[in-house]
């Protein structure tokens, strides 16, 4: 079987060295090749629109050819009864190829049955799990929470021990202490949030005068802690 994969970011190209280890035969397309999609297209019964959310309803409807074959996204927030979602949970880096046991080992999130999967993709032996259509906006919340809000942080304390303490290397141990205990399915939760050391956030809240956003953050922690985790106060 013939399948194509449309885009060249970071997706693309993770996406494309991945399924060429497992022997796929892929076919590549990006705007600017200079051979038509609708010839690209011919021998491929299966696609891949490796592209970013924006553009996937344009793309698909701009070019008729894809209409009669079996189309995939790999956006975590897009739903389409014309193009099946099969999300790769994991972050890819710019310009870089991650290694291929982390791609074996990363899970997709499908809006299709799992069964249907296997069916078209037999060579994919990824973990699967199946997200409802409704779920699809939380879901993607849920990834970007994780993964992206947690990067600003770091990236601010590390912004923040470099001009403070002379180097953010300091943090690295640390960090990746923090991220065993993530991966732990123990609660591994530590500090003045979890111990209620009211005076200890006080004086937290007090320093931040000259830094609102820090203080809002804080405040925004507090009442998600409680309200969230209540049950283990």
């Amino acid at each position: 079987m013939k399948y194509l994969i449309i885009g060249n970011g970071a997706l693309a190209q993770n996406i494309s060295f991945y399924f060429s280890s497992i022997e796929m035969d892929l076919i590549h397309w990006n705007k600017d090749s200079l051979l038509k999609l609708s010839e690209v297209s011919k021998p491929a019964e299966i696609v891949f629109l490796a592209i970013s959310t924006s553009s996937l309803e344009g793309i698909f409807n701009q070019y008729p050819s894809l209409k009669s074959k079996k189309c995939f996204h790999f956006s975590g927030s897009f739903y389409s009864k014309e193009i099946f979602g099969m999300h790769p949970l994991m972050s890819f880096p710019k310009n870089k190829t991650l290694d291929l046991n982390t791609l074996y080992s990363m899970s997709f999130g499908i809006d299709f049955s799992a069964s249907k999967f296997k069916k078209f993709f037999p060579e994919i032996k990824n973990s699967l799990f199946e997200i409802d259509p409704e779920e699809k906006i939380y879901y993607h919340f849920l990834c970007v929470m994780s993964g992206n809000f947690t990067k600003y942080l770091w990236e601010f304390a590390k912004r923040e021990f470099q001009d403070k303490f002379g180097d953010s290397k300091h943090l690295e141990e640390y960090l990746k202490r923090t991220t065993t205990e993530i991966l732990d399915s123990n609660r591994n939760f530590t500090g003045p949030l979890e111990r209620q050391e009211g005076e200890l956030i006080q004086e937290y809240q007090e320093s931040f005068k000259i830094n609102q956003n820090l203080k809002k953050l804080l405040q925004s922690f507090k009442d998600f802690r409680k309200e969230e985790f209540d049950e283990i106060c």
